[in-house]
């Protein structure tokens, strides 16, 4: 607590303009850029000119988690920022991140099931988990850890976090995204429950919300949210645009509407789904006019990635009746009556693929075997060119590994695991995808550094 005294204090002592002045060695100017681009909106680091803020590690709330989180009580799963030097994170001799570029924006728990980090004018949103004591019917205290806060805190000023909506439902049962409309922050919010989901569009300036009940599905865009609600009525899945910018819906024609879709991805406009037909689940997308089928049975696919082009489906395959091979197979969009197209086959049965994203042309996804998680790529580009390819290493057999939370931005796979030394806690990593240089981005509990010994 005498810390993060010594930082308020600090503060208040050291404010100027766009510029926070750190009272520590060097004279570092630490600050923020309120003009600067945002770079990685919804991942595990956000960017924003020379600074990158980020999940310090990661804190399932299925483990025993017995401390408020009403007060700052956290420094593994808390949310943190440090310098960067022409894109460089400042690491010591070590490889830890030095303290005198780096500090914490808020001990709260932001490291959990769900990361997703946004920036919007001046304030950085995330989801924390209402964990609290409270009483259970016999009376006796337990920690109640179920509901979730959508909170802020202004990029000048660390520590000061303000929580401006609570979701209605459980941290497993709530997708968020954050829009930035004309300079005013908004905060959509997709609750699922029994007694049906619902949309909800809230202005944090104003903090007036607004509701669309009976909503089965619904895909965030850049600009736009899709959405299906159901007419009790008629019993028929109507789809429609919401526009950002105005809060109006706009009903999109060319589908069966006594089908229900399952909403998957929007990208420029096109909208992907899948339905179900004859007991198999097709792939779907919208081309602006009318829904065309991609691939007629998805059913032996473990997962599968749409290119943020709209140009290509990656499809992970276990085999057929005569192999168990894991494949990589894709479909160009331009051609989707076309039969699946092999991208790479893994002989390795006995391992796991699961893809993870694109960079530059390549499919990055992770292949786990025997626990250990190796990150590969493939070149989509150069197979669909006619070349040969073969899967590069990005990083190899990495222990500890949080599965799928992994976020590719920048030129970096973000991802969190267990120290080399064997922590008991996963703090955040990134891997440079072409050098391949892993760095420790998060900052080590004291219980996790190692002894002068080490």
């Amino acid at each position: 607590m005498k810390k993060f005294t010594k930082i308020l204090v600090c503060l208040m002592l050291c404010f100027v303009p766009f510029a926070l002045m750190a009272c520590n060695n060097d004279n570092i100017t630490f600050g923020y850029d309120s003009d600067a681009v945002v770079y990685g909106n919804g991942g595990l680091a956000v960017t924003k000119g020379d600074y990158i803020y980020f999940v310090n590690g990661y804190k399932s709330l299925e483990d025993d988690i017995t401390d408020d989180n009403r007060h700052d009580s956290y420094s593994v799963g808390s949310l943190m920022v440090a310098v960067l030097k022409d894109g460089q994170l400042q690491l010591d001799d070590d490889g830890y991140l030095q303290d005198e570029y780096s500090r914490t924006m808020t001990d709260t728990l932001v490291g959990y099931e769900i990361t997703d980090l946004y920036i919007v004018g001046d304030y950085l949103y995330f989801a924390t988990p209402v964990i609290e004591a409270a009483a259970d019917s016999s009376g006796d205290f337990t920690w109640d850890k179920t509901m979730v806060d959508i909170a802020r805190v202004h990029l000048g000023k660390p520590g000061n976090i303000e929580r401006v909506y609570r979701v209605g439902v459980d941290y497993e049962n709530v997708e968020y995204h954050c829009y930035n409309v004309d300079g005013r922050a908004y905060i959509m919010v997709y609750e699922q429950s029994d007694d049906g989901d619902t949309l909800i569009r809230f202005d944090v300036n104003s903090r007036e919300s607004t509701r669309i009940e009976d909503v089965t599905s619904v895909a965030f865009g850049e600009n736009e949210v899709y959405y299906v609600q159901n007419d009790n009525e008629t019993g028929s899945y109507n789809l429609y645009r919401y526009n950002m910018s105005n809060g109006e819906s706009t009903a999109v024609n060319g589908y069966d509407q006594t089908s229900e879709i399952t909403l998957v991805k929007v990208v420029d406009g096109y909208i992907y789904a899948t339905v179900s037909v004859s007991g198999k689940t097709q792939l779907i997308y919208h081309n602006g006019t009318t829904f065309n089928t991609i691939y007629g049975d998805i059913s032996n696919a473990n997962n599968y990635y749409i290119s943020d082009n709209n140009e290509y489906v990656v499809f992970v395959t276990y085999g057929d009746a005569s192999t168990t091979y894991n494949r990589l197979e894709y479909i160009e969009l331009n051609n989707p009556s076309a039969n699946l197209s092999v991208l790479y086959t893994d002989t390795d049965a006995s391992a796991t693929i699961s893809i993870i994203g694109e960079d530059n042309g390549s499919i990055i996804y992770t292949y786990t075997a025997d626990s250990n998680v190796t990150i590969k790529s493939v070149s989509i580009a150069n197979k669909i060119a006619g070349n040969s390819v073969e899967p590069v290493v990005i990083c190899d057999a990495l222990s500890g590994v949080v599965s799928n939370m992994f976020d590719i931005d920048d030129g970096y796979i973000y991802y969190f695991r267990t120290t080399d030394n064997g922590s008991t806690n996963e703090y955040l990593y990134r891997t440079h995808l072409l050098n391949k240089t892993e760095e420790l981005v998060g900052k080590l509990d004291e219980s996790d550094k190692p002894s002068e010994e080490e």
